[in-house]
């Protein structure tokens, strides 16, 4: 996985959630994800576009994750998502990003903040 200097904000509170980024839009990338990987380090993040619902299985850590939809705006929200579970955003979501567990709660994101990618 290859993280890249791009950051993922909320504008409106002011915080950035990460300024590392992975993406993965491709079969092989969205199947493999952070499989493999024994840490994840904080102000890292993995965005899965054209993603409703995730598994970790096979991994090796809890992960926060929160899903978006078409207009950029967080739709739904996990904290420490255990490793060999299934979690869904809904139908309006079409990205989900992955993130260090304590992410959110160290942020203060909410349900409907818009991101932004800069």
């Amino acid at each position: 996985m290859i993280f890249h200097p791009v950051a993922i904000t909320v504008p409106f509170r002011g915080v950035t959630i990460s300024s590392q980024t992975a993406l993965a839009e491709r079969f092989f990338s969205r199947l493999k994800g952070l499989l493999g990987m024994k840490q994840f380090s904080p102000g890292s993040a993995l965005i899965i576009k054209s993603c409703s619902t995730i598994h970790t299985f096979g991994m090796k850590f809890p992960i926060d994750v929160i899903f978006v939809d078409k207009q950029g705006r967080i739709s739904k929200m996990y904290y420490g998502v255990k490793p060999g579970r299934i979690v869904s955003g809904g139908l309006s979501s079409v990205m989900a990003v992955e993130l260090p567990q304590g992410t959110i709660d160290n942020t203060s994101i909410s349900t409907g903040d818009r991101i932004s990618l800069t």
